[in-house]
């Protein structure tokens, strides 16, 4: 569960969301997500970078994080 600074909502991640999160908030690169989850889950790694960026769109869409363009 993370909460949008702009508006104080509630939002529930999950599994997967919440592996993204916690990884990206440990300093991991968006690579290292998409190897981590290849690894962990069975998924084939264009789908896990395809759903990968889904996500980090999704969390950029409501407020919980920033595009830093690398």
């Amino acid at each position: 569960m993370v909460v949008s600074p702009t508006d104080l909502r509630y939002h529930a991640l999950n599994t997967t969301a919440a592996a993204v999160w916690g990884l990206l908030a440990d300093g991991t690169t968006v690579d290292q997500v998409v190897e981590h989850l290849v690894s962990s889950f069975e998924v084939d790694e264009s789908t896990c970078r395809r759903d990968v960026e889904a996500c980090l769109q999704n969390f950029v869409s409501i407020g919980i994080a920033t595009h830093t363009g690398e």
